[in-house]
């Protein structure tokens, strides 16, 4: 069985690999590093698109070595950059491919500021959720809803 860390190269953050070399190190099962790059369009359809997944693609994976060198020596970690319509989709096609048992990823939440052009603002992730008994947005600035008093 493998392991694998799912990893975003847009946040740096390495906590899902080592996560994963910690359990590994308990359990003595391989680990993959991970990182999916999105692609809307299918290779060679636009060459625009192409090159800068491509881009992405390197940036990636030299973040990807980065976290994995922070570790200590002899981790044998495999670094793999996946190409898939989205990053669920790319983190189950290798689970498949690897015969994962556990993937280990980094939960804080996207960057969701005025303006943030990310994934995430644009599918709606960082819509406020709403108060069950109104319209409006549960959290105000202060960070609670109205209706709670």
């Amino acid at each position: 069985m493998t392991l694998m860390a799912g990893f975003s190269a847009s946040r740096h953050s390495s906590a899902p690999v080592e996560l994963a070399a910690q359990i590994a190190r308990t359990t003595g099962e391989s680990i993959i590093a991970a990182s999916v790059i999105e692609r809307r369009l299918p290779p060679q359809a636009d060459p625009i698109e192409d090159e800068y997944a491509g881009h992405v693609a390197t940036a990636a994976e030299r973040a990807l070595l980065g976290a994995v060198d922070e570790l200590p020596r002899g981790t044998g970690i495999t670094v793999e950059v996946q190409h898939a319509r989205s990053v669920p989709d790319g983190l189950m096609a290798l689970a498949a491919a690897h015969d994962v048992s556990v993937v280990t990823v980094d939960r804080r939440r996207p960057d969701c500021s005025a303006g943030s052009r990310s994934a995430a603002s644009r599918t709606g992730w960082c819509t406020p959720p709403r108060c069950p008994s109104r319209s409006h947005p549960a959290r105000t600035a202060r960070g609670r809803c109205p209706c709670a008093g």
